[in-house]
């Protein structure tokens, strides 16, 4: 009796000893990464860390699987503890008979158990070991477990390993679609991993394959058509392509889940594959002026989803350098793509409206003097042409009325996170290019204001917050959260909204863009970095936020990388091809009516001679009163100018009135604007306001000049300018109260000054004079 109970002792602790060892020996499986499509298809994939295509597995195996592979492997496999004595049995009476091994006798939990050891050995220890290790894995497992993981680490050949990969690799379809030819083939290949390959071995793989499906069809579990359908399935010749539509995304999600494996994402697999074919097309051009890289991102405002995302060029089909690099979570220079913001933000603080106007003349700003891309100056513009013409002097006057740190605190808080100096470092640059922004962040503003816009709460003015507005690019992601509301948001949906009106552009009629009706609706900005070596574009309509950059991965400039020339036309292509189903809806809420004047679009003053009435937003009552329209004394001839004090018989008339420099260069461009006559000269000495007369273009007071030095080792001359309200007035200049010369007309004079602080003093015929301090540095 002491006898029995130690051998039961003993059975016990070879069972915990199995049970402890298979524990002990459970893999640490690393499976190939697999980017989904939200419907499901494969976007892109890479093997597992060991060069191994190994995909996941499902929570359960196909059924036909099972059944094919118990057919062929294991009939008895649910009623053995691992190891099955009637298979052993009959496996030792063929070997005999045959004189050779012709079976091995190994279970399905056996063959797994090879596989956790990883031993490609067939002597009678390694059998005693898989025995062994089968018995703790059946205590530690159970019977659908141990099927499950047989069947994602069995090997299918070459180095795929696992059904699901093998569906992928030769067929190209989900595990969900397998066929019982296919479950067949998977089944049988295990015992000969080697035999599929292209070149040999094939017959005997598929005579193989349909001696199971005979087994299965004489067992029942497929019917006589069935079986003979399965026959007439062929082979597969060779792998599948590998999946490649999406592999910076994949490779995006890699690092922000290295834990994960299957990333189902919300990326539209056919808007992914149209716009890669246009980005492929178009960078067949682009290449040509060795503008090597591009790249996208495409955001659904309604669902915050991310529907499409080209980190760059297909590196594995297009030789282009540095085609690896994600470029939409990459730094680069903003360029232009920040001025809506900036009008946004005027706007919201009742600076002006999208009619207002605002100066576009050379100036000079504590040493730094932007601008125009064109190098032209209008005088005057207005808001919406500031967007539409992408003027960066007007942009740097704007910015420096609004204040730097005010627009960097609003870039934060709509979470441009690649900020990383302090306000006054960027300066009023900040604008221009002088801050890198990421294509994610600058999509995700848009999308934001956007959303912002159309989910504004006008019952309790409530807006959505940019903390709880989340950018969802898997399926899974923000599942239970919920939007939060706030009082004080970055800007109102009235300001939101005129924002996007100035972009609401028509299309350039130009060679790099066609003209289409149904794109007419897109809010639209385009951007080019100093230097040439970054051009965006950025499109929004009701339904998406759409993202183009074009460049040089390693930041190469090329002449003509211009956002409006390379960037515009891919993006306005791509909406071309979307599904829109919203149109831009009036916003009436958070918006009023005001009076404005027609031609400065400040609040209409009493000397305003045309009138509008102009919805816009509410923060427009703020709006100060139009600077420019004045009332003016004229003598009964309307000859000149007089005033009160010296004609008692005037007439009076409103005239729009630019001071001189804007004046100068606004008149330039618009035929239409006139100046009042002259002052009489008996009257002369009755003028109230000479500064409105005479103006330096340049220097600015206070300037520093840097005179450069030719090849000869000669200084160069400068060229100093002013312009004077009557076109026929002479100018007499002076510099350091000695005389320099005249002008008439066109006031422009040249003039060679020493190193360091000097006077300049300019003055016409009548007394009027401006002067100017300037430091002249080496």
């Amino acid at each position: 009796m002491q006898k029995i109970h130690y051998i039961f002792l003993g059975f016990i602790a070879f069972l915990f000893a199995a049970l402890i060892w298979a524990d002990s020996l459970v893999p640490n499986i690393q499976y190939s990464p697999v980017l989904f499509s939200k419907s499901g298809k494969i976007l892109s994939m890479k093997t597992a860390s060991d060069g191994q295509w190994r995909y996941k597995p499902d929570t359960s195996i196909p059924i036909i699987f099972e059944k094919s592979l118990l057919e062929f492997e294991d009939k008895n496999f649910y009623e053995h503890l691992g190891i099955d004595p009637v298979g052993i049995v009959r496996a030792f009476y063929l070997n005999v008979k045959n004189k050779k091994i012709v079976s091995g006798g190994s279970t399905i939990t056996m063959q797994l158990a090879r596989l956790y050891l990883k031993s490609g050995k067939r002597n009678i220890f390694s059998k005693i070991l898989e025995a062994f290790l089968a018995i703790g894995l059946e205590l530690r497992f159970s019977k659908k477990e141990i099927l499950r993981q047989y069947s994602s680490m069995a090997p299918l050949g070459a180095n795929v390993v696992g059904i699901e990969a093998a569906m992928f690799r030769y067929y190209n379809k989900n595990i969900s679609d397998l066929s019982w030819a296919e479950a067949s083939l998977f089944a049988v290949l295990p015992n000969q991993p080697s035999w599929l390959h292209l070149a040999k071995n094939r017959l005997k793989l598929l005579e193989k394959r349909n001696k199971l499906l005979s087994r299965l069809n004489h067992s029942g579990f497929i019917s006589k058509d069935d079986y003979q359908l399965s026959l007439l399935e062929p082979l597969p010749e060779k792998p599948a392509k590998v999946q490649r539509l999406a592999p910076h995304a994949l490779d995006y999600l890699l690092k922000k889940y290295p834990d994960e494996s299957n990333f189902f994402s919300t990326i539209d697999d056919r808007l992914q594959s149209s716009i890669q074919e246009i980005v492929i097309r178009h960078h067949e051009l682009l290449r040509q002026n060795e503008i090597r890289n591009a790249s996208i991102l495409l955001i659904d405002n309604k669902t915050q989803e991310v529907v499409s995302y080209i980190g760059n060029i297909l590196f594995d089909t297009i030789k282009a350098p540095f085609a690896e690099v994600n470029m939409i979570h990459a730094p680069r220079s903003s360029g232009s793509v920040l001025k809506p913001l900036l009008v946004a933000s005027a706007i919201d603080k009742g600076m002006v409206i999208k009619n207002s106007l605002v100066p576009d003349i050379p100036v000079v700003i504590n040493g730094f003097r932007p601008e125009n891309f064109s190098r032209t100056y209008t005088g005057a513009c207005t808001v919406q042409e500031l967007i539409r013409n992408s003027l960066n002097i007007p942009s740097i006057l704007l910015l420096k009325e609004l204040g730097v740190p005010v627009f960097y605190s609003e870039l934060e808080k709509l979470q441009f996170t690649s900020l990383f100096r302090k306000p006054m470092e960027y300066g009023l640059a900040l604008i221009l290019g002088g801050a890198e922004i990421t294509m994610w962040d600058l999509c995700r503003a848009y999308s934001y204001l956007m959303y912002s816009q159309q989910n504004y709460d006008k019952h309790r003015h409530k807006y959505i917050s940019m903390d709880s507005f989340k950018i969802k690019f898997l399926r899974s992601e923000f599942m239970n959260e919920s939007k939060l509301l706030q009082d004080a948001p970055i800007f109102t949906a009235g300001s939101i909204s005129d924002m996007f009106q100035t972009m609401r552009n028509p299309i350039p009629g130009n060679s790099f863009i066609e003209t289409d009706k149904t794109l007419q609706n897109i809010a639209w900005k385009t951007g080019t970095s100093f230097g040439y070596k970054d051009a965006w574009c950025i499109g929004i309509n009701p339904d998406y936020t759409l993202a183009v950059w074009v460049g040089n991965s390693n930041g190469l400039p090329r002449p003509g990388l211009i956002g409006l020339e390379t960037a515009a036309p891919m993006m306005f292509e791509i909406m071309n091809t979307l599904s829109v189903q919203s149109e831009w809806l009036p916003v009436y809420d958070n918006k009023s009516d005001i009076a404005v004047c027609r031609e400065s679009g400040y609040k209409a003053g009493e000397f305003c001679n045309t009138i509008d009435t102009v919805n816009v937003s509410a923060s427009a009552f703020a709006l100060k009163n139009c600077p420019y329209h004045q009332n003016i004394y004229l003598d009964k001839s309307e000859s000149f100018q007089v005033f009160a004090n010296c004609e008692i018989n005037y007439i009076e008339k409103n005239y729009f009135i630019l001071p001189p420099v804007m004046a100068h260069y606004y008149k330039q461009k618009n035929a239409h604007y006139s100046t009042p006559p002259a002052v009489r000269p008996d009257c002369l000495s009755q003028e109230s306001d000479p500064s409105q007369v005479l103006e330096f273009i340049y220097p600015n007071h206070r300037t520093d000049i840097v005179i450069p030095i030719d090849l000869d080792e000669k200084r160069n001359s400068v060229i100093f300018k002013a312009v004077h309200k009557d076109p026929n007035a002479s100018v007499f200049w002076f510099l350091d109260n000695a005389f320099l010369g005249k002008t008439k007309g066109n006031h422009e004079i040249t003039s060679q000054p020493e190193m360091g602080d000097h006077w300049l003093v300019i003055t016409d015929e009548n007394g009027h004079f401006e002067k100017v301090k300037f430091v002249v540095r080496r």
